[in-house]
């Protein structure tokens, strides 16, 4: 029983438990972030930042090859709701796409 003259806590609802642990309300494009980010990871595919725009780096499955090139190319739509990749490499060809809030399928590889 709390002391006399204190006030009951009044238990939180969902939007002011985000606030207070600082986590963005769904459908904000730090949430679509972090989904694109979750869909990568879950792909094999770890990104310096996960922004729309395109980048270059070593492929994750054939790891640019003997040279380590940056081989493979993953553009994030404008939108941050959909991407595209591809390993420019004759003997991968790792290519695939992920969309936010879809279900999901593996990537291809031609290995």
């Amino acid at each position: 029983m709390p002391p006399p003259g204190s006030a009951t806590p009044t238990p939180l609802n969902d939007a002011a438990r985000r606030s207070l642990l600082g986590v963005p309300a769904p459908g904000t494009a730090a949430t679509e972030m972090e989904t694109m980010r979750d869909g990568l990871l879950a792909r094999g595919i770890t990104l310096k930042r996960y922004s729309p725009g395109e980048q270059r780096m070593v492929c994750p499955k054939c790891g640019g090859g003997s040279s380590a090139e940056h081989c493979f190319s993953i553009t994030i739509d404008p939108d941050g709701q959909t991407s595209k990749w591809k390993c420019f490499r004759a003997t991968c060809g790792f290519q695939g796409g992920y969309t936010v809030g879809s279900p999901y399928r593996p990537a291809t590889s031609r290995k």
